[in-house]
């Protein structure tokens, strides 16, 4: 069997940061309008990066209402083997960066409105 080689392992890595590169990053003001830590905002960007990025492209908070998003990861629990705490701190980091808490969020974070997620349904 042939080992991954060190080469090997940075390209996926910076594939990975590099779709990782286009989320929002946390801010104090972000927490502060979403009334949630920065740190467990942080840790749901975070999880979102390490277990989302592995089977499809990592979707913009923007770019999906709170419902949609709750409903997607909770969806996709069982497939990404989420814990409590990790679908928690992913709905916690979409949620507050999806554009529709503020309008100093909004300004910062702006993406285009796409279909909904595939698996989403409208109400659950």
């Amino acid at each position: 069997m042939k080992s991954v080689g060190p080469v090997a392992i940075a390209v996926a890595l910076a594939g990975l940061l590099a779709c990782a590169a286009g989320l929002p990053a946390v801010t104090a003001l972000d927490a502060d309008v979403a009334g949630v830590p920065i740190a467990e905002l942080q840790r749901g960007r975070d999880v979102y990066v390490a277990k989302c990025s592995g089977c499809h492209r990592l979707y913009s908070p923007a770019e999906y209402d709170d419902a949609a998003w709750d409903a997607h990861v909770h969806g996709m629990r069982d497939r990404a083997k989420l814990t409590d705490g990790d679908v928690a701190a992913i709905v916690a980091y979409v949620t507050a960066m999806n554009s529709a808490r503020s309008p100093e969020v909004a300004r910062r974070h702006t993406a285009p409105r796409m279909s909904p997620l595939p698996g989403a349904t409208a109400g659950g």
